[in-house]
Parts: C-alpha cells; structure tokens; sequence
C-alpha cells in the first residue's frame, strides 16, 4: 500500500496563521520577506503517519553562501515544552509555505537540516497560491516522504532526497469538530465588533473634522476676519462645557488603555468558558 497521511485541522490552522500573520506583518513593513516554515507533530506506524500538531521553526540569516541555519536552541526549547503536554507525539516532518507545489532547491537544502533531526521527515508543502492541484482520486501531491539521499560530493549545498507524493486526507475528531465550530463562531462575532469599531472611527473622524471647522471660525472671529456671531458662538460654547475634561493627557491615556483591557480580558473570559462548557459536553456524550 502506499504510503498515506492524516493532517488533522489544528496543524492546517496553525500554518494557515502563521502564513497570514507574516505576510500581513510584512506588508506593514514590520518585518522582512522571510521563510514560512515549522515542525510538525505527530505519530507514525508503518506507512501511516497522523498529523496533530506543529509550531514554528526559526531559520538564521541567510550565510555567506546564500544558504540559511536552523535556529537549534529555539527548536529544543519548543519541543521541550510540545513534550510535556503531548508526551506521545514526536517530530515527524516539517512545512513550508510557498507559491507553489514545487520542491525547489531551497527547500532540499532546508530539509537536509530537519534530516539530522529526523531520518525520515515528512515534507507539507503548503501551496498559499491555491496553484496546486489534486490527482483523480482527490488525493493532494503537497505532502512527500523522502525515498533517497543523493548528497553529490563536488556541490557545496546538500540536496536532501528525492521526495514521492503520498495520499494525504484530513481528520478530525468529535472534539476538533467542537472546537472548529467555536473558531468558526469566534471569527463571526469578531467580524460584528470590526464592523462596530469600523462605524466608531467614522463618526470619530466626523467629529474631528467638525470641531476643526469651530476652530477655525473661532480662529478668524478672535483675528477679525469673520463676522461676529453671538449664535454661533453660544453653540460653540454648548459643544465645550458638553465635551470631557480632560486634566492629564497620560492620565487620560492610561485609564483609556486600562479600560480596553478590561474589555480584551472579559471576552477573552468569556470565550474560554464557552469551549470549556463545550468541551464537557462532548465528554458527558
């Protein structure tokens, strides 16, 4: 039989974020144009390998040579910690996140790194182009297993293997069904609040451009080159008693910043106590 994976959602969630949040960090000039890769967690048995989960690889600058060093304290650290809360699973491949399906030069090199790590890693070549295609029986060629090492002794840089495409499917469980929903409705009810707070900054910037428009006039009545209006004034006045009186900016700061936090932590609250009364539903069931 041929060799087969199961990517379970949380590695395809973790990845979808990792490549979301670095090209919106990117964009915003926070962060260099860098390599989208991590490890992937899991459990292999004969040549069945399941998925459960993956974090982040950090790779050093580019050398001299063009080529990048994987950051080995870093990785040590992470799976240090991955172990003591899933002590069953262990390093079965890593990811990459590109344009393409393409195993290019870049990625053999990278991958005869995580060889050290190990002998037989899986490489998920995560298509972010939405390019690459399936085979006749729905099967995905993004996920490969390395067959061979071909390591030419008169080039300086490794390719790590010939890589074979194998039948990859996602699982899920009850729970991971459980939780997807919650991520599901989590994102809805952040969309209502962006639509909110989107609604907030227009009739703030409305506000502003008003009060600019009384201070100008208040400007040109106080140099002599507007007329004096006892009306307009009086409303101009109306709009300053009703506006908060503000003593110290950083103060004001401060218990402003204070407040969004309060916020931030409720509903943060409030949605770990929903998947948790969601989570012990499914193990009364």
């Amino acid at each position: 039989n041929a060799a087969t994976a199961a990517v379970h959602p949380l590695v395809l969630l973790n990845i979808s974020e990792h490549a979301t949040r670095t090209l919106a960090q990117t964009k915003h000039g926070k962060q260099e144009p860098g390599l989208v890769c991590g490890a992937l967690l899991g459990r292999q048995k004969e040549s069945r390998t399941e998925l459960f989960h993956s974090f982040e690889l950090v790779f050093r600058q580019p050398r001299n040579d063009g080529t990048y060093e994987l950051d080995s304290t870093h990785y040590l650290k992470r799976m240090d910690h991955m172990r003591q809360i899933f002590p069953e699973d262990d390093l079965v491949g890593w990811y990459f996140v590109s344009s393409s399906l393409r195993v290019t030069r870049l990625m053999c090199t990278l991958h005869q790194q995580i060889m050290n790590l190990n002998a037989t890693p899986l490489l998920l070549v995560f298509d972010a182009a939405m390019a690459g295609e399936g085979d006749e029986e729905g099967g995905s060629s993004g996920l490969a297993l390395p067959v061979a090492v071909n390591t030419p002794a008169n080039d300086q840089i490794a390719w790590a293997s010939r890589l074979e495409p194998l039948r990859i499917a996602v699982e899920t469980g009850e729970a991971e069904r459980v939780a997807i929903d919650h991520v599901a409705n989590t994102l809805a009810d952040a969309s209502k609040i962006a639509m909110f707070l989107t609604g907030q900054r227009n009739a703030l910037e409305m506000l502003h451009k008003d009060i600019r428009i009384l201070q100008a006039y208040v400007s040109q009545v106080i140099a002599g080159t507007a007329p004096y209006d006892p009306d307009v004034l009086q409303l101009v006045k109306r709009v300053l008693c009703n506006r908060p009186v503000v003593l110290d900016d950083a103060l004001f700061n401060k218990a402003m910043a204070q407040e969004e936090t309060n916020y931030e932590i409720a509903a943060y609250l409030g949605a770990i106590t929903s998947a948790v009364g969601s989570v012990r539903n499914v193990a009364q069931r």
